[in-house]
């Protein structure tokens, strides 16, 4: 189908007939109108935008966003237009510029979202509290800094707590709250307004797994522990799990489960969002934060349905095509090693992955980041270990390192086994020799002592280790 656009005035109006079709087929479960709105695109190109009303522009990227329907070309012919006459916008209309390229993740570039961004500061006194909240969450999210809009929105949004306190929504809050968590420019008294906020009941009832999710990653983002604000919204998330017994995609109980185990949240409540998450929308990424949150909330393989979770997860990513990444990788071999499930398939899939790059994604990973990696693989008994223990040596040359990843690092060569762990010592042997071991932990020292004893090597090392071992023990025991 084509259209075949007069005036650009056409274009806001046949959006507007598209996003109502759009909505009602996708409510009745029927596929949407995506095709429809790139003809309509595509016949907008042709036409002169110029003549457009602001208001029209927003209500276009609107329409366009709601639709999860992006064309590149009108997406930015529209942002350059919003940017040059940002200033003839009314809040509202600024809000849904900024919202719609926030949904449909276009970032125009920094000179027009500063642009737009200067726009913001001069009108934002016109802002309610749910357009000041969008505008903020939007700027967040499109990796904006502009702290004029976080500073100017925020004294807005405390000036009008008094006159709509009880107005504001869970979204906006949870909108806000996010905001400042992806910026980390602090605006603690509007912070500590939102978490107040939060805490009242006609807000509480309106928070649902998803907004839960937004709201405790924001406060284990700012390291808000101890917020009364997260147990009332944790009892929230028990509640939501237990009453509703539905499914929750994986875009909202990974950065749950992160937070969750962040926070130091009851275990139960961990394993009661594992049992209801689906895994349908899983990606490598957020397969690999279920599987740390696993791990760092202290669950273990024994209590019910954890495991066959983790198998799942494991499945998800050995079917996946993606390759595996710094933070993948690591994250996914660390965790499942430390909860002792080390699936060989997946372990050997990872290896090949970082191997196909000529091991291009060590450059990326830090000194303790490269061990953690080598100690995660050192009792998994797949092939290959020797020349992953080879590619990390090579990067630890340039990384700084602490002293006790190094005693963790003899300890990986030597129960790996691999054929040049023997060789490999010998840079743990030469770090040793430049280091005052008296610093190290016995822990530390007792792994340089296992390591050398076990390669049989540097047998004076393995004597000098010992020795403080020794001397540590008796101090403890004066």
């Amino acid at each position: 189908m084509q259209f075949f656009l007069t005036t650009a005035s056409d274009l806001p109006k046949i959006a507007q007939r598209l996003g109502a079709e759009h909505s009602r087929r996708v409510q009745k479960g029927q596929q949407g109108v995506e095709h429809l709105f790139e003809a309509l695109a595509a016949a907008a190109m042709k036409v002169d935008l110029e003549p457009l009303r602001p208001m029209d522009v927003g209500r276009t990227l609107h329409c366009f966003a709601k639709a999860r329907a992006v064309h590149a070309a009108l997406f930015e012919a529209l942002a350059s237009y919003a940017a040059r006459h940002a200033v003839s916008f009314r809040a509202l209309e600024m809000a849904d510029v900024v919202k719609s390229l926030r949904i449909v993740r276009w970032h125009p570039s920094n000179t027009k979202l500063q642009l737009l961004a200067d726009a913001v500061t001069k009108k934002s006194s016109s802002f309610t509290v749910s357009q000041a909240s969008e505008v903020l969450i939007s700027f967040a999210e499109m990796r904006q800094m502009a702290p004029d809009v976080y500073n100017v929105l925020g004294k807005h949004l405390l000036k009008l707590d008094p006159i709509v306190g009880y107005h504001v929504t869970a979204t906006d809050a949870s909108n806000v709250l996010r905001a400042h968590a992806m910026s980390m420019v602090l605006n603690k008294k509007l912070i500590d307004m939102m978490a107040f906020r939060l805490q009242q009941k006609a807000l509480l009832d309106s928070v649902d797994v998803r907004l839960a999710a937004n709201i405790l990653w924001a406060f284990a983002k700012l390291q808000r522990i101890d917020t009364g604000v997260v147990t009332v919204v944790s009892d929230r998330v028990r509640h939501e799990l237990e009453a509703r017994q539905t499914k929750h995609p994986t875009a909202y109980a990974s950065p749950l489960a992160w937070a969750l185990a962040t926070l130091r949240a009851d275990q139960s409540l961990i394993v009661s969002l594992l049992s209801s998450t689906s895994l349908a929308d899983a990606t490598p990424w957020r397969a690999c934060v279920l599987l740390w949150a696993i791990d760092a909330a202290g669950l273990t393989l024994q209590q019910p349905g954890v495991q066959p979770f983790v198998a799942s997860l494991c499945g998800t990513l050995k079917s996946s095509s993606a390759f595996f990444t710094s933070s993948t990788a690591c994250t996914a071999t660390w965790s499942l090693a430390s909860l002792k499930h080390v699936d060989a398939e997946l372990f050997a899939r990872i290896l090949e992955s970082l191997a196909s790059g000529d091991w291009g994604e060590l450059r990326k990973m830090t000194g303790k980041e490269l061990i953690d990696l080598v100690c995660s693989y050192a009792e998994s008994n797949v092939p290959r270990v020797d020349e992953l223990q080879l590619a990390v040596a090579r990067e630890l040359h340039s990384k700084r390192t602490q002293a006790a990843d190094m005693g963790r690092l003899a300890w990986a060569l030597a129960s790996s086994r691999a054929s040049n762990s023997k060789q490999l010592f010998r840079m743990v042997s030469l770090w040793a020799r430049k280091e005052d071991l008296k610093r190290l932990a016995v822990e530390d020292l007792s792994n340089l002592v296992w390591a050398a004893t076990t390669l049989g090597t540097d047998r004076a090392l393995r004597d000098y280790a010992s020795t403080l071992i020794e001397s540590n023990l008796s101090a403890k025991g004066a």
